[in-house]
């Protein structure tokens, strides 16, 4: 049994080119005499033969070169990411809450144990899902919510505590 030359494809650009003719996988497969997974084989593995690649040109109407990995275009240079250690806390923060991460993986933010009365529970899982947040994201909303409507109280119970303890700290 002898072996096709087998080439490096630009999967991306092949697969695009088949969809603008409208064209499915086993279609094409069977329109160049191959078994029908034979072209979903080939995007997935990253290569074909070049028998099978002039066949599907010519079924595209396209060179055959336009899609051999050496044609791929050169790729933009990868952004500059700052490292973890690199961050400011303020930057850290922000991160997190337009992520919504949390976990292993996150920055480790203060964290409480908390119990709620079922109702409670129950009215922040909902709310939570109508929201489209997680529930601990939507009772942060609801705490700074709260804190926003009594700014005033806190700033007098921290005047109270700093006048208070101000010869113990």
């Amino acid at each position: 049994m002898s072996h096709a030359q087998m080439v490096e494809i630009n999967t991306e650009m092949l697969w695009r080119d088949i969809k603008r003719k409208g064209a499915k996988l086993p279609f094409v497969s069977k329109a160049i005499g191959r078994q029908p997974g034979y072209m979903g084989d080939a995007l997935r593995r990253g290569r074909i033969s070049a028998k099978a690649l002039s066949e599907v040109s010519k079924l595209l109407g396209t060179d055959p070169r336009k899609y051999t990995a050496a044609a791929e275009p050169k790729e933009a240079p990868a952004p500059e990411f700052k490292k973890h250690q690199d961050l400011t806390a303020e930057e850290r923060t922000s991160i997190l809450q337009a992520t919504g991460a949390a976990g292993r993986k996150a920055e480790k933010l203060p964290h409480i144990n908390m119990a709620f009365a079922p109702d409670i529970y129950k009215y922040i899982q909902i709310m939570s899902r109508v929201h489209d947040v997680s529930m601990t994201q939507f009772t942060n909303l609801a705490v700074k919510e709260y804190a926003k409507n009594h700014e005033d109280l806190y700033a007098r119970v921290e005047e109270l505590r700093k006048q208070t303890f101000r010869g113990i700290l």
